[in-house]
C-alpha cells in the first residue's frame, strides 16, 4: 500500500473497516507492551536491551512489540495493520513514506506471529524475507519460548535492514555510503 490509499488493494480493509471489526484501540506504550503478562521481568528486560541496540544501529527504525491475546477470526496482519496506524506507536515527525518503524504481533495463546513495517521500508523488505524471518521463531513459539522467539525475529531484521540500507542508497546513487552501510554491524 502507500501511505494515501484509501484501502489496502488485495483486500480491501480501511482503517476505519478495521476499527469496526476489531473495536477500540488498546492503550499501548511504545516499545514493548505485554498485556498477556506472559515475559517475566528478567525476559523484558533482556527483550528491552535488544530492542534499544536495535534502535542504536537502526536509528530511522522505532522498534515495537506488542504481546497479546488477538480476535482469533481475523488474520493476526489485520491486527497490526490497525494498530501500526491507530495506536499511536510512531511520532507525528515518521509519518508516510518517512515512517520506517516496525512492529511485531505476538500471540502467545494462538502461537501467531506477524510483523509489519512503515511504508518508507515497505519498498525495501520484501515480503518473502519477513515471512521466513517469521517462520524462524514459530518452532520457539510452539515451544512456549516467546522470549527466544522474539530475540531471534530482532536479531534477523537487523540482516534485513542492512541489505535495505544498501538497496537505498544504490537507487539514490549514493556509491560511498552503501559500503559503509555493508560493514558488519554490532551483534545480538
Amino acid at each position: 500500500m502507500t501511505e494515501d490509499a484509501l484501502s489496502c488493494q488485495s483486500c480491501s480493509l480501511t482503517i476505519e473497516g478495521a476499527a469496526s471489526l476489531l473495536g477500540p484501540v488498546p492503550l499501548l506504550n511504545r516499545g514493548l507492551t505485554d498485556t498477556t503478562e506472559t515475559l517475566s521481568g528478567r525476559e523484558r528486560r533482556a527483550l528491552e536491551g535488544a530492542m534499544t541496540r536495535f534502535e542504536k544501529i537502526h536509528p530511522a527504525s522505532r522498534l515495537n512489540i506488542v504481546v497479546r491475546s488477538f480476535e482469533p477470526e481475523y488474520n493476526l496482519a489485520t491486527h497490526l495493520f490497525w494498530l501500526f496506524n491507530t495506536a499511536g506507536l510512531s511520532p507525528s515527525e515518521s509519518q508516510q513514506e518517512k515512517n520506517q518503524d516496525i512492529l511485531i504481533g505476538v500471540d502467545p495463546q494462538q502461537q501467531r506471529v506477524a510483523l509489519m513495517v512503515g511504508y518508507g521500508l515497505e519498498p525495501f523488505l520484501k515480503k518473502e524475507e519477513i515471512v521466513e524471518l517469521l517462520e524462524t521463531a514459530r518452532p520457539l513459539l510452539e515451544q512456549g519460548k516467546l522470549a527466544e522467539a522474539l530475540q531471534v525475529v530482532i536479531r534477523g531484521l537487523h540482516p534485513l535492514l542492512q541489505q535495505a540500507s544498501i538497496q537505498a542508497h544504490e537507487a539514490l546513487g549514493l556509491s560511498g555510503v552503501a559500503s559503509a552501510a555493508a560493514s558488519p554491524g554490532t551483534s545480538f
